[in-house]
């Protein structure tokens, strides 16, 4: 088998349009809380991006070829195909010419991600400008570990996410966001070099480590909540940000006996940072953390309830316990979450219409 590539990269971009489609396909509607507006409408005095945004990005980012700054590539606003170039399992498990073939569906496991400053975007500030310049973010992905497991093997893969500070100088980059996605994939082959070699990998997304028994225990306590009811058309919504999986359409007969649409995982976990914000950010707080594993699927038309738990405020952080349960039959689709509200993040601002990105 051929070697693993440890590092991947590639660039994505985006406009406010772009954010605003995300925040509609994970539900934002100002009938549940009016200061969703601020996610929808890009003339309201406090828009901005919602936090888990970037997630999105991967899906439809180009592989990294592309050596123009100045091009944006076709397949950043065109449907992408699935997997897409920067997730691809032969970058996971083996080369692209000898890597085992993938078949049935990928599992996404788990998710962390950390936003380091606020999620930039271009305004036109000239009232006759035909286009919006769009922001590029270049993503640098790191598989971190590989193991076995009696269904295939589950792979970590770290992705840094960063905004060019000048079109001329490619080092001149800021970091914004850093994550970290757990996935299944239905094969047995993986790489035991790889894995050695990421034995002494070193992540900076959160300092702060939380068992499961510590999570169990606050869980004991009482909870805020809120529901939301999954539209029929949500994953439909959904998956224009990137994550074509046809799961997301035609449901998955071989895994669970159904043709229904199933949401996608990042979609509920929008649903959580929302509940989780309405609930707990009431003045300047922003979700700067979140890490959670998904349990079940949840399907279009299904309502879920967000249970959550706050705890004191650590390193400037609130911290949020939260899960997220099916109230069809009471299960727990969304488990062991955790959340951070800050005050502190150091912000990078909204970029002008006419800015080197």
């Amino acid at each position: 088998m051929s070697k693993l590539e440890p590092h991947r990269r590639g660039k994505a971009y985006y406009t406010t349009r772009d954010l605003i489609l995300y925040s509609f396909g994970v539900g934002c509607n100002p009938k549940d809380d009016p200061n969703e507006i601020k996610y929808l409408y890009e003339h309201n005095n406090r828009f901005s991006a919602f936090p888990t945004f970037l997630l999105s990005l991967p899906f439809r980012a180009a592989d990294g070829t592309d050596t123009n700054n100045n091009h944006c590539p076709s397949q950043g606003f065109g449907m992408p195909s699935f997997p897409p170039p920067l997730m691809e399992p032969p970058f996971l498990l083996a080369s692209q010419a000898t890597g085992p073939k993938i078949q049935g569906a990928v599992i996404h496991l788990g998710q962390k991600f950390r936003l380091h400053k606020e999620i930039p975007y271009c305004t036109s500030d000239d009232a006759h400008a035909k286009y919006q310049r769009p922001v590029q973010v270049d993503i640098e992905n790191t598989m971190i570990s590989l193991r076995p497991h009696k269904h295939g093997t589950i792979s970590t893969v770290e992705s840094k996410f960063y905004v060019r500070n000048s079109a001329s100088e490619m080092n001149d980059q800021t970091l914004i966001a850093t994550s970290q996605m757990v996935a299944l994939y239905p094969t047995d082959v993986y790489n035991d070099d790889a894995l050695a070699s990421s034995s002494d990998f070193e992540s900076t997304l959160n300092p702060v480590r939380f068992t499961k028994r510590i999570i169990t225990t606050e869980k004991l306590k009482p909870f805020a909540c809120r529901r939301y009811k999954i539209a029929n058309s949500q994953a439909l919504l959904y998956r224009l940000s990137g994550d074509t999986n046809r799961i997301h359409v035609e449901g998955a007969l071989e895994l669970f006996s159904t043709t229904q649409p199933i949401l996608h995982g990042l979609c509920t976990l929008g649903y959580a940072v929302r509940a989780i914000i309405s609930t707990y950010a009431k003045n300047s707080e922003e979700c700067t953390y979140v890490e959670c594993q998904f349990k079940r699927p949840v399907f279009v038309g299904d309502e879920i309830e967000i249970r959550m738990w706050e705890k004191t405020s650590i390193n400037d952080e609130i911290t949020i316990f939260f899960e997220a349960r099916n109230t069809r039959n009471d299960a727990i689709v969304v488990d062991v979450g955790v959340a951070g509200l800050s005050r502190g993040q150091e912000l990078v601002g909204h970029v002008s219409h006419n800015a080197k990105l």
